[in-house]
């Protein structure tokens, strides 16, 4: 099970590296959703895959847009963090 956890976080962080600008924010709300499907992963495993990503690819300012978009999107699919 947690081989196939990390290689889901490793796809999600892919996928958010590689969105083009106008979809990047898009595609880590739902990265962090579909990642947060995954009994086996807390918060802080989706957080800490994919927030690096977003902030290389989106740039520093968008740091914050990006700790919140995770957290939002877990919260919705989990109802708590």
């Amino acid at each position: 099970r947690h081989a196939l956890d990390r290689a889901a976080l490793r796809r999600a962080a892919d996928a958010v590296a590689s969105a083009s600008e106008g979809t990047r924010h898009y595609m880590l709300c739902k990265e962090s959703y579909t990642l947060a499907r995954l009994e086996g992963l807390a918060f802080a495993d989706i957080e800490r895959a994919l927030l690096p990503a977003f902030v290389a690819a989106a740039g520093e300012r968008r740091q914050l847009e990006g700790e919140r978009t995770i957290r939002d999107a877990v919260r919705a699919k989990r109802g708590t963090l």
